[in-house]
């Protein structure tokens, strides 16, 4: 199971998210970044997985936080009313994961705007979430 060891760890030491557009190859902990999730106005989302003991695979879906730019903030401010298209985008974008991934252990994390992104994800999709500056 995911935690604040492994994945967690090596995002805090990647500066404003590159993980999600230029890394490639393993992490610690066995992750390996697998491809990129974009939609809405800005949402990315980086996908990566491990293998477990038996040959199962586990999932993290990890959310970048706000860049300094108009689209991020609007859609920051959009949130708590139910309006932004990038939070609209990350659930449908996380369910159509989990449908395709049924019975896989995923995990939701993020950042800042890519927290609240990531929690709607795991409340969406009864899913556990890793969220820190939300």
């Amino acid at each position: 199971m995911l935690t604040q060891q492994g994945i967690f760890q090596d995002l805090l030491k990647l500066p404003r998210w590159q993980h999600i557009y230029e890394l490639k190859g393993s992490l610690s902990g066995g992750w390996t970044y697998s491809y990129t999730i974009t939609g809405g106005d800005n949402m990315v989302m980086g996908v990566y997985y491990r293998t477990l003991k038996g040959g199962t695979f586990e999932y993290a879906l990890v959310n970048k936080g706000s860049d300094l730019n108009w689209s991020d903030w609007k859609n920051n401010a959009l949130q708590p009313i139910g309006y932004s298209a990038d939070m609209k985008d990350s659930i449908k974008k996380s369910t159509e994961f989990v449908n395709a991934n049924k019975g896989k252990e995923i995990t939701m994390v993020g950042h800042s705007k890519g927290g609240a992104e990531a929690t709607a994800n795991a409340v969406a999709n009864n899913k556990n979430a890793i969220t820190f500056n939300t």
